[in-house]
């Protein structure tokens, strides 16, 4: 019978210390009583059947009594074995639910499968990703490009005294005159309107007086008049201009005009525009007042 016992209590230390090292038992309590288990197990197979008797002859009191207290300790141990079994074979038991699936579980899976209840299924919609696709053309045609411009207006050509033919005809180089008279012309072609002025300018000199009277056109026989004044104590010598006034020109005189009969005093204008065009002149000498 103490064979048998400690076989069976030797193999159950060994396979309890196998299963637990190889991590078969997964709970954590279990581990530790399988543990415990096994070094009562072996601690009693040691005490009771592998612990020598010390010899009377060779061995002092003290061995004697440790060696009697060890084996009082494995005989209680012994009268208690159906505990340790019972500890063991727990033990055991619980390794093997641990490792139940091993067995049954592809059994219980498949009644669970079976029995339970067909749900309807869900069919979650597609769901899709645009992502964008180059075609490459076979062959690149350049698209003309246009660009809109303002029709430029046609730029007018410049106007010379030789498109109009205005002329001085009433008077010649040298001839006297008083203080105010008039004067008269020919054109071949019509000037623009009320841009033909006449300026008065001291000989030799770049001062300009223009006339405060517009100059008149008679369309039938060609021909302009206007009016004429030589300022100064006689004898006098002064040019009589015949001139086509452009914008800035005429805005330069009306500015001169406005500004001379506010002081009452005319102040001669020293440079013209350019586009005031002489196109005749005399030189006339004031000799009566």
């Amino acid at each position: 019978m103490r064979i048998v016992i400690v076989v069976v209590l030797v193999l159950l230390a060994i396979g309890m210390f196998w299963a637990t090292q190889q991590g078969f038992i997964t709970n954590e309590t279990l581990q530790i009583t399988a543990n415990v288990a096994t070094v009562v197990a072996g601690i009693a197979a040691v005490l009771v059947f592998v612990v020598p008797a010390p010899k009377s002859e060779q061995s002092s009191e003290w061995r004697v009594r440790l060696w009697q207290y060890l084996r009082s300790l494995g005989r209680w141990l012994v009268k208690r074995w159906q505990c340790i079994l019972a500890i063991l074979i727990v033990s055991v038991v619980a390794v093997l639910i641990s490792r139940l699936p091993w067995f049954i579980g592809p059994l219980i899976d498949h009644t669970v499968k079976t029995t339970m209840t067909a749900q309807p299924t869900r069919t979650m919609a597609p769901t899709y990703t645009l992502v964008p696709t180059y075609t490459p053309a076979s062959t690149w045609t350049p698209v003309p490009t246009y660009t809109l411009y303002p029709t430029p207006e046609p730029t007018p050509s410049p106007i010379t005294c030789a498109d109009y033919g205005i002329k001085i005809t009433s008077h010649t180089n040298g001839a006297a005159v008083g203080g105010t008279f008039q004067i008269s012309g020919t054109y071949e072609n019509e000037p623009p309107g009320d841009y033909l002025f006449l300026i008065n300018k001291v000989p030799d000199q770049s001062l300009y007086w223009p006339s405060s009277k517009a100059v008149e056109l008679n369309r039938a026989l060609k021909k302009w008049y206007g009016e004429a004044y030589v300022n100064g104590v006689p004898p006098k010598e002064e040019d009589i201009l015949v001139a086509i006034v452009g914008k800035s020109g005429r805005t330069l005189f009306e500015y001169y005009l406005k500004i001379g009969r506010v002081m009452d005093n005319w102040y001669a204008i020293e440079i013209l525009t350019d586009d005031i065009l002489v196109c005749d002149k005399i030189t006339v000498e004031k000799t009566t007042e």
